[in-house]
């Protein structure tokens, strides 16, 4: 009978961090979603697009801004990897940084291929507004990011 309720408080834990988990993964699908509403107005604002630009420009920018979402998470699985296992033998961290590297030249192969197919739907001039709105938002967020989490420590 004792190992009866053992097992059943165990199955309870992983029940409730189950739920937990599945929270915050909604909680942080959410969170991006939000970010991106945010980034799609911010950058739209900063490009000032006609709606004839808009109409061509957004389903190309959707499409890179997803492939690269993709290999930015993949190297942050990469990382978290090392960090999680910092005693593993050299040839498989030698592996391991050689996927980040591998990766990033595919980042920045994805950035050629796509800066080819925004100056065909957009004036070169608003590609280069592009690459600045998108620095801008990336600082705005992460000192949004950092207001929050000076926030917390106090």
């Amino acid at each position: 009978m004792n190992n009866l309720k053992k097992y059943i408080v165990f199955c309870f834990f992983i029940a409730i961090s189950t739920f937990a988990s599945a929270q915050n993964n909604g909680n942080l699908e959410t969170q991006r979603e939000k970010i991106q509403s945010q980034k799609i107005a911010f950058i739209s604002q900063q490009l000032a697009l006609t709606p004839n630009e808009a109409q061509t420009f957004w389903p190309v920018y959707n499409e890179y801004d997803a492939k690269r979402f993709k290999l930015q998470k993949s190297i942050s699985k990469t990382m978290k990897e090392i960090n999680l296992n910092e005693n593993l033998a050299d040839k498989e961290m030698n592996d391991m940084a050689n996927t980040i590297l591998n990766t990033q030249l595919q980042l920045a192969q994805l950035d050629i291929e796509y800066h080819e197919k925004f100056k065909k739907v957009i004036p070169i001039k608003k590609v280069v507004k592009l690459y600045a709105a998108e620095k801008k938002f990336k600082n705005i967020l992460l000192k949004k990011l950092g207001n929050q989490r000076e926030l917390i420590d106090e």
